[in-house]
């Protein structure tokens, strides 16, 4: 018998076992040690694509800000921040431009001023110089110089923080400046603030300040008082959602407050009121157009709202004005008699809402109420006398399938439709406020999805019988929006609205356009 020698054989199989062993132990022991993954951060810059400065007067300012976000797990190091390109010269950063820190999920505000020195566009850059893989970082500035000749001042202004901003009404300062009515985020809650703008001829800021309200709040209109400061009206209620209440702040010239109305006993108090516009009246006092929740309707629907107030801001009287559908109250103008003459809309049933048209007396009493419109949806925006007797009104009206078109209309003193005409293209378009122009035709603002880029500020010239002279449109690629226009004393027009395309929100739009629409 062969006898096997098993020593060899042993040494093997020991070595093979052990082999595995430490194979198996090494992989483990790799395992448990693997260092964590290197936690980065990373850059977001807004807005986007461009920091835009609007159209600037010569040798005028205007500042922007713009945010950087750390949006990485690790911290950003920024080593440095410098302006470049061949424009740089005209935009300064007022922020700190060397070595700095931003913690993991945090971002920072920074401002950029931009002062250009001759007409034409110009545009520049930030490079951000940091520990980020996408380093260098770039956020892009343009901006444009407009004409700043004596009497001849024109510009596109965009102002506001990196919350919501947002204009109505504006209006001409006896110091040839602007006064503006809108909201603003407050930085602490989120909530709406009621706002209000002091601008200048050249649309630089004087001051911008916040009135709380009851908690939440938004200003609709903004008026010069009588003997100095300003009046503004809009809305209150304890959050963005309750029940809304009128509001009322008189200001000195400087924006403090001298005295403040929190509603009045419209309907008891038990259900929303809104207001849209005040106007000074012939007696020194103000009347205010609004709508309120119909109380024996149990809140379900709205009644058109006159509210009648002195100059100390006391009511004087209030009326209602409306059916079992419903009505609004959008735009109100006094007449020649003393009385009044109210704009808005009117339910139509299940057909949608008319443009609605009140004539009242002295004491708010209606004469009579007309509406106007197709078979779909109408509304009146704005109403102002017309020359020779009349009134003109501007809104929307909806014709066959492709949305809402601007609807401009005539009447006589007795409401009787003379002619009406209509604007846009294939999608939504609709109006905001009609004024008379100096050569007796008529200027629209409000907004237009037809033309342009989105949702565009619109802008329609007409001559004395509506046929259309020009149209123009302002923005970007968010969305703007046209709420007031008023014509100028030396020439041209002031716009207010809102933008949705120069910031991380929405941002107070102002032009200051000339006689054909543009910024020169």
């Amino acid at each position: 018998m062969k006898r096997i020698n098993t020593s060899g054989s042993i040494f093997i199989l020991f070595f093979i076992v052990t082999s595995l062993f430490t194979v198996q132990f090494s992989s483990c022991s790799k395992e448990e040690t693997t260092e964590p993954p290197v936690e980065k951060p990373n850059v977001i810059i807004a807005p986007q694509p461009s920091l835009y400065f609007g159209h600037i007067p010569q040798g005028q300012s205007a500042t922007r800000e713009f945010i950087i976000s750390n949006t990485g797990a690790g911290a950003l190091n920024i080593s440095s921040m410098a302006i470049e390109g061949s424009n740089a010269g005209l935009f300064d950063l007022l922020e700190n431009s060397g070595p700095q820190v931003l913690p993991a999920y945090s971002n920072k505000t920074f401002s950029v001023r931009f002062t250009p020195t001759g007409s034409g566009d110009f545009s520049g850059y930030v490079t951000i110089q940091s520990n980020a893989s996408s380093s260098p970082d770039q956020a892009q500035l343009t901006g444009a110089g407009s004409s700043a000749g004596a009497g001849s001042i024109y510009f596109e202004r965009i102002i506001g923080g990196v919350d919501r901003d947002s204009g109505g009404s504006i209006r001409l300062t006896i110091n040839d400046g602007y006064i503006l009515a809108g909201s603003s985020d407050d930085s602490v809650s989120g909530d709406p603030l009621a706002s209000i703008l002091r601008i200048d001829e050249y649309g630089n800021t004087i001051w911008y300040k916040q009135y709380p309200g009851a908690g939440s709040s938004g200003f609709t209109d903004v008026i010069p008082a009588e003997g100095g400061g300003y009046i503004a009206i809009g809305r209150t209620g304890m959050t963005p959602t309750s029940n809304r209440k009128i509001y009322i702040v008189k200001t000195d010239e400087n924006g403090e407050v001298v005295w403040e109305q929190y509603g009045y006993s419209i309907n008891n108090g038990t259900f929303d009121d809104v207001v849209a516009i005040i106007e000074a009246t012939s007696d020194g006092g103000y009347i205010i157009a609004g709508h309120t929740k119909n109380v024996q309707a149990g809140g379900g629907i709205k009644d058109a709202l006159l509210v009648k107030i002195d100059a100390s801001g006391s009511m004087q009287w209030y009326k209602t004005y409306g059916t079992a559908e419903g009505e609004e109250a959008n735009s109100v103008k006094q007449t020649a008699d003393d009385g009044f003459v109210l704009a808005g809309q009117q339910s139509a049933g299940v057909s949608g809402f008319d443009a609605y048209l009140v004539k009242t007396g002295a004491d708010g009493t209606m004469e009579w109420a007309k509406t106007y419109g197709g078979d779909n949806w109408d509304n009146a925006s704005s109403v102002i006398l017309a020359e020779g007797g009349g009134y003109i009104l501007a809104g929307y009206s909806i014709i066959g399938s492709n949305g809402r078109d601007v609807y401009l209309l005539k009447t006589d003193a007795d409401g009787v439709k003379k002619w009406e005409q209509s604007y846009g293209g294939g999608s939504d378009d609709a109006a905001s406020a009609v004024i008379r122009t100096n050569d007796q035709g008529y200027l629209i603002t409000g907004y237009t999805e037809s033309f342009g880029q989105g949702r565009d500020l619109y802008l329609i010239k007409t001559d004395n019988t509506g046929n259309l002279v020009w149209q123009t449109t302002y923005g970007g690629s968010g969305a703007e929006s046209g709420g007031c226009v008023r014509m100028v004393k030396n020439e041209g027009y002031i716009v207010s609205g809102t933008t949705s395309s120069y910031s991380k929100d929405t941002d107070v739009y102002v032009l200051k356009i000339d006689n054909s629409g543009m910024i020169p």
